[in-house]
């Protein structure tokens, strides 16, 4: 179902896929000089992947407005938008995957 791996991040490791199970990756995620390790559940990103595969172009805030309340997937991860946002578009293929060999 999902492409992304242990160790799959972005090119400017923004976001590093630290660890995965059946229902959640766990990430590194660095923004605007901070860092935090974020659950993502997979039911709540595969919304956000068929989002942005029927609209690329929205910004994440646009997403994130549009899907709320489709899912029983608990609302408080919305708050990690552009997460959602950055792994659904590497996902897609719209930002590059640097991918380390296991």
């Amino acid at each position: 179902m999902y492409t992304l791996r242990i160790g799959d991040r972005t090119k400017d490791d923004s976001l590093i896929v630290h660890d995965e199970d059946r229902l959640c990756y766990q990430v590194k995620w660095f923004a605007r000089g901070t860092y935090s390790i974020r659950t993502i559940s997979k039911v709540l990103l595969d919304e956000w992947v068929r989002a942005y595969a029927a609209t690329p172009n929205d910004k994440s805030q646009a997403v994130r407005e549009r899907i709320v309340g489709m899912s029983d997937v608990d609302r408080f991860e919305y708050g990690y938008a552009a997460t959602l946002a950055t792994m659904a578009k590497m996902i897609l293929g719209h930002i590059p995957v640097v991918h380390i060999a296991a």
